[in-house]
């Protein structure tokens, strides 16, 4: 009993400390379809791959993803000399973000369009938000690079440098960042588009970082306490020698001891399913 009870305010412990902002990596290493090479003008050769780097201007945390065909970059379409890129791409999130940083904003081709593209963030009641990527120089959302001449600035409006290959000397490759802060950070975010408005340029994303708010915590935690102090954890993962163990569980309160400490004791627990 003893034994359990320690386990269960453990599960406690990290339900709570859960809500504690952190920042998190979207994958893209299934949606890659691009080596940084090919019908680019610039080599991204340098550019490392599967290992945590920190942008220039923020330092911000992102990871470049590699495929097993090589691909690190996501590509929609445009572009003519690079065919059968889709026109949107979807990327799961399913989780809850206060802000969400794009790296890439590189695009393909020579730009003759002020929008070539846009971001849109699904929300899981079903609403949206458009982030629109905008390659003109005069304008307040400039949150892409102009490809052919990215070298010129290191630092744009909406975007700042997060890398750039200093083994090259006057024409130098980069990569941007672009950060979004969410007005509604308590909706969850089930979905990313990354949509091509098929332009004569092709837009290009490489990471994805995004930071959680610090008071949400994951629907598993949701744990209640009542005007008694009684507790209630409804779902919570255990990880034992023998596999996830999902446990609920009631503490009931117990007052205090001779420190004034609070204390619980167990009144009930039991095990939803065992994987």
């Amino acid at each position: 009993m003893k034994n359990t009870l320690n386990i269960i305010l453990a599960i406690l412990y990290f339900c709570i400390n859960a809500a504690i902002a952190e920042e998190k990596f979207i994958s893209l290493v299934n949606f890659t379809n691009h080596d940084g090479v090919k019908a680019i003008g610039k080599s991204y050769a340098n550019l490392p791959r599967e290992q945590k780097l920190f942008s220039a201007t923020n330092n911000t945390p992102f990871i470049i993803n590699k495929s097993t065909l090589g691909n690190i970059f996501v590509v929609t379409s445009g572009y003519s000399s690079l065919t059968n890129l889709p026109d949107l791409i979807n990327i799961p999130v399913n989780d809850y973000a206060k802000k969400i940083n794009f790296f890439g904003q590189i695009h393909f081709g020579v730009p003759n369009n002020r929008i070539i593209g846009k971001y849109t963030i699904n929300f899981e009641d079903t609403t949206t938000i458009d982030i629109i990527l905008d390659n003109e120089q005069t304008s307040p959302q400039w949150n892409i690079d102009d490809h052919c001449c990215n070298w010129r600035s290191k630092n744009i409006t909406k975007a700042s440098l997060a890398w750039e290959d200093t083994t090259q000397s006057e024409k130098r490759t980069l990569l941007r960042e672009f950060v979004w802060d969410n007005p509604a950070p308590n909706k969850k975010i089930a979905s990313i588009d990354f949509v091509s408005f098929k332009t004569s340029t092709s837009p290009v994303l490489a990471a994805i970082t995004y930071s959680t708010p610090d008071n949400i915590s994951p629907e598993s935690c949701q744990v209640t306490i009542s005007s008694n102090l009684d507790i209630h954890i409804p779902s919570a993962t255990y990880q034992t020698l023998l596999g996830q163990v999902n446990l609920w569980a009631d503490l009931e309160y117990a007052g205090q001891n001779a420190n004034g400490e609070l204390l619980w004791r167990l009144k009930n627990y039991g095990s939803l399913n065992q994987k």
